[in-house]
This record gives C-alpha cells, structure tokens and sequence, in this order.
C-alpha cells in the first residue's frame, strides 16, 4: 500500500537555533490541522540545533531532518525543502517564532477556497525585545501589488504557498536576493497568479539580538557605481526598471534608495528631489496603469513620511547638544520637514533622541506613530 502524501508541507530552515527552536517545533506539531510533513533544514549549525530536532524526531514521525554541511543561506535551504516537499502547500515557518494552534487550519480552508491565490500570510504579533506590536498587511490582490511596489507586505514567516505555482512557473527563492528573497519571489508570483493576506494574527514574531536579519533600516553600504545598478540584486530596483520600461540611471537609483531611506538625507533640498521623484512616478503610473489608484499613491507618499522621520531623527541624532535655538527651530520653523508632525509627535522624537542618540538604524518604529 502506498503512503498516502500530506496535504501540507511545513518548511523551516534552522542556523544555531538551540534557544528558540523547541517553542518552534511545539507549536507546529500541536496545530489543529495535523495532515502535515514537517521538514527540517538545519543549516551548517554548530550548536546543539540538530540534537534537538532529533529529539522530536523521536516524538513525532511527521518531522524530517535534513543538513548542510556548512551554512548555506535561507534561500538555498528553502530551496532545497521545496524539491523534495510532498505536500499540495508549502507552509513557512521560522526557528525563532511561534505560530499560533490554528494556523494551519485557518491558512489552509482559505487556500482551498480561494483556488485563485497562489501565495497568502496573514497579521503576525511581534515579541521579544521590542514592545508587541501587530504588525498588519493589505489583503486584497490590487492592494497588495501596489503595496510591494514599495515594500514587503507578505510576511515570509507566515505564508502558505500552492506548490504546483511554484513548479510549473519553475519559481523558486532567488540566492541572489540576501535581504529579500521573500520579497522577489512575491512579486514573480504575482505575475502570474493572486497573492493575498488574511486579516488575522496567526504568527508571533520574535525580535531578539541574535537574528541575522534585523528590522528595516539603514542599509546603505556606500556610494554606488553604475556597474552595482545593473547588478544590483536589490527587488525595488528591479521592480523600478520594470515599471519604467527601461534603464534606470545611478541619479535615479540614489533617489529611489532615498525614498526608502537605504541612502540617509537631512538636506531639505534632497527632499524636495525625493518628492519630484514621487511626484514623477506617481504621473507614471497614471500614464501606465500598471497599479490601482490611490493605493499606490498612497504607498508611495506613506515611504515618503517614513522617510521623513527617520531623517528628523538622524537630524537630531547629529546634534550633540539641544540648545534653544534648535528647539525653536524644531517646534516653531515652517520647514517641510515637520509638515505631517504634531507638537506630540515632534516631542516623542525629540525626546527619544535625547534619551537613545546611540540607536544607529535611526528606526522610530517603536514610537508608535500612525502614518
């Protein structure tokens, strides 16, 4: 008698992960939904990481382990569980996080009735380190590929995938893509098929020191040249050049990283660019069409205020003492650049900048500042 496949493969890559990884295991061997395969990639680790796979291995006959012998990446060890993956999804899950009893069930009835929609995730709780926050996403196909136009808005340790999408359009996570191979395999999957979200917390998402893939930040390394632009393996860059039906110049590319903060500004002149550059590729997209409206106007200019305060706060990072004219300055000029703040908000940053200079990534996330 043949053994009968699962009907879902859950995928999850592991590098010394010997802290959180058992609360990882736990909660997907305890789902609601139990017609799984549990697949195991331990990635190079050099800590007890596989000792405790084992363990469970023992437990739970659903759970596969499979090693490289040196530390690969993410991309190739996800790679390497979608080949030999036996089940009609691939769900993804992260060795330091928690996803929630009903997860599987819950992606799962949704998948299968929604044959349309090729990929989904849904809202992930935050822990750990930072204060909890859920992090939301859009939901529908339209908002959703406006939306990644700007930024990852299908989170990688939630989703659920068809896999039969996967293997007849040969898509796989690109390895080239060290910061976002999530990200590009959404958009090559959206080319083809629906992705959604679904509007509920099924993940916690754990923020700690030891992730080797911080919160959004300051990614800026230095000055690029034009060789970096054609091979850059950056997703925004590629989708930029695919909007625009062409070539994108190094200007343009240092615009386009400065409107999502990759490269720091505090010049008001550089703001005024920045807002030509979102003006430009708003009238674009009117010409164009390629993106509902005013979903991605609204993406684009809610960068563009992220953008803005982050450079406030590395403004007010830069200055060592808060003297009285600075303070008149921040709370009392006309500059566009407190144009979107309240006298509450400009207070939060500033006082968070007195209190936090030495925070390098200039992240205000924590704040808790609606856009």
């Amino acid at each position: 008698m043949s053994r009968k496949e699962p009907y879902v493969s859950v995928l999850m890559s592991a590098y010394n992960a010997e802290r959180y990884i058992e609360e990882a295991i736990k909660s997907i061997i305890n789902q609601t939904f139990a017609d799984f395969e549990f697949l195991i990639i331990d990635d190079g680790s050099d800590d007890s990481t596989a000792d405790i796979i084992k363990s469970y291995m023992v437990k739970d006959k659903r759970i596969c382990l499979l090693r490289n012998r040196e530390n690969k990446g993410i991309s190739y060890s996800a790679n390497k569980g979608i080949e030999i993956a036996n089940g009609k999804y691939i769900a993804r899950m992260d060795a330091d996080d928690i996803s929630l009893s009903h997860r599987l069930e819950t992606q799962i009835k949704f998948m299968d009735s929604h044959c349309e929609v090729a990929v989904s995730s849904a809202w992930m709780e935050t822990f750990g380190n930072e204060k909890k926050n859920i992090w939301k996403s859009p939901t529908t196909h339209d908002e959703i590929v406006a939306t990644l136009f700007c930024s990852n808005c299908i989170w990688n340790p939630v989703s659920i995938i068809r896999k039969e999408v996967l293997d007849t359009h040969n898509l796989r996570y690109n390895i080239n893509y060290q910061r976002g191979e999530d990200y590009r395999l959404w958009t090559q999957i959206s080319k083809y098929q629906k992705v959604a979200n679904i509007p509920k917390v099924l993940h916690r998402y754990r923020i700690h020191e030891d992730q080797t893939m911080k919160l959004p930040g300051n990614s800026w390394k230095g000055k690029i040249d034009l060789q970096t632009v054609k091979d850059l393996p950056g997703v925004r860059v590629e989708l930029l050049r695919n909007f625009l039906s062409r070539e994108v110049t190094i200007d343009e590319v240092e615009l386009h990283q400065k409107l999502f903060f990759e490269i720091p500004f505090v010049d008001e002149k550089e703001l005024d660019d920045i807002q030509e550059w979102v003006d430009f590729l708003i009238s674009v997209n009117q010409e164009k069409k390629k993106f509902v409206e005013p979903t991605f106007s609204n993406a684009l200019q809610n960068s563009l205020l992220h953008a803005k305060r982050k450079s406030f706060k590395l403004y007010c990072n830069q200055n060592k003492r808060f003297t009285p004219k600075l303070l008149i300055k921040l709370f009392f000029s006309k500059s566009k650049y407190y144009l979107n703040f309240s006298l509450f908000q400009l207070s939060l940053i500033t006082l968070s900048c007195l209190f936090f200079r030495s925070n390098k990534n200039y992240s205000v996330e924590y704040l808790n500042i609606e856009s």
